[in-house]
């Protein structure tokens, strides 16, 4: 469609959807051709899209070779093959023998796909009743051969018609399963992403939170970062650029963003797209929120500093097998951590206390979640002393009690 020779037959043959010979024209690797174009349409939602053409370029020389117009010239027969130019009207020669003989012609037209071809014709020493006979013969047994070859192209042609149909729809098939495929993936990410050139700009984006998002799509889409972030944020984002620039992909960057749902902090892992070395560098980063994991590593941090202070604490399984003791522990019971951990908590048992008080005691903690009082226990030394203990119940998310602590 792009040759300025070719485009308006071409154009010719689409609108029509009709197969279209054309020709005569120049071969780009010598000689003189005709070529036949059969315009392919693709049905989708009931709609019909142009896709492109099924192409036949065939040598003149073999055309006429194949209608047996060339044995015209053993019989002193001057002809002209023409037709008129469907564009500009003018008449075209597409072969020709003796034309100064041409005088008192027959003249024999014939429909070639989307198109007439006229063979006209004389003898070259004057015309005679059996010429004139012999000529109407072999000019009917000349364009029988035209036709013929005609319906050859028009058969074979249609072949490849239905191949590249086929093969079309089997490669518009498999792209469609490979978008689904990718936008089903996108759709299981839970994060952020963003396609960002090197530049700064933002090209595209997916997710499934927009409450995430600083601003609205249409307020970001083909802006730079750099005049919708803050600085510390933006200078985080190019870095990892950098980084994805010369290693293929960054991890491990962390910024902070103040939403108007509150504060929340975010994971940036950026790969490098492989693109030519002329075209702008684009960048796919992933953004997530790891807001909850910063507040349970900040519980985790609290609850370890607590887990260390000055009175001694032990931790429990439902079962009662002792999994963590600080170091006050240690310290009051002179047991070491290895010692205790894997045991019950009955090696410190003094013997002051009757069976029923430690049925009360964990009947309490099963109904009220937790158990107060002075109790009597023996050190690893054997002294018996007196001790304040607290054990409380520590239940899951499904409100079982996984572990005690007692303290």
């Amino acid at each position: 469609m792009s040759d300025s020779l070719q485009n308006l037959e071409a154009v010719r043959a689409r609108d029509s959807g009709q197969m279209t010979l054309t020709g005569p024209v120049s071969l780009v690797q010598g000689g003189t051709g005709v070529i036949a174009r059969l315009p392919i349409f693709l049905h989708e939602a009931g709609e019909s899209h142009f896709w492109g053409f099924a192409n036949v370029t065939i040598r003149l020389s073999r055309l006429l070779k194949t209608a047996n117009i060339q044995q015209l010239n053993s019989q002193d027969i001057a002809y002209k093959l023409w037709r008129i130019n469907p564009i500009d009207h003018t008449p075209e020669t597409i072969a020709v023998h003796a034309p100064a003989y041409l005088r008192n012609t027959v003249d024999k037209s014939f429909d070639v796909p989307n198109g007439t071809w006229v063979l006209t014709m004389a003898p070259v020493g004057g015309w005679v009743n059996g010429w004139r006979l012999a000529s109407e013969i072999f000019l009917a047994l000349v364009i029988s051969g035209l036709l013929g070859y005609q319906t050859y192209l028009v058969l074979k042609l249609q072949r490849r018609k239905i191949n590249l149909q086929s093969a079309v729809q089997e490669q518009t098939r498999e792209v469609m399963e490979a978008r689904a495929q990718l936008q089903a993936t996108l759709d299981a990410i839970p994060d952020l992403l963003f396609e960002v050139s090197a530049d700064g700009v933002i090209h595209n984006f997916h997710t499934h939170r927009p409450e995430l998002l600083l601003l609205d799509p249409e307020d970001f889409l083909g802006k730079q970062v750099d005049g919708l972030m803050p600085k510390e944020v933006t200078a985080i984002i190019h870095d990892a650029m950098r980084e994805a620039s010369e290693k293929g992909f960054s991890n491990g960057k962390y910024y902070g963003l103040d939403l108007p749902g509150g504060r929340r902090e975010f994971e940036l892992s950026t790969a490098c797209k492989a693109v030519s070395p002329e075209v702008q560098k684009h960048f796919v980063m992933i953004s997530r929120d790891i807001t909850e994991r910063r507040q349970a590593e900040e519980e985790l941090r609290v609850a370890a500093t607590a887990f260390e202070a000055r009175e001694g604490m032990m931790i429990t399984d439902p079962a009662g097998v002792i999994l963590r003791v600080n170091k006050a522990f240690t310290e009051i019971t002179g047991y070491s951590a290895n010692e205790v951990i894997g045991n019950n908590p009955r090696l410190l048992n003094s013997g002051h206390h009757e069976p029923e008080f430690y049925a009360d005691m964990w009947r309490i903690i099963t109904t009220d979640g937790s158990w107060k009082g002075e109790i009597w226990n023996r050190r690893r030394s054997g002294e018996i002393y007196p001790e304040w203990l607290t054990i409380t119940a520590v239940k899951n998310s499904r409100g079982k009690p996984p572990t005690m602590c007692p303290h």
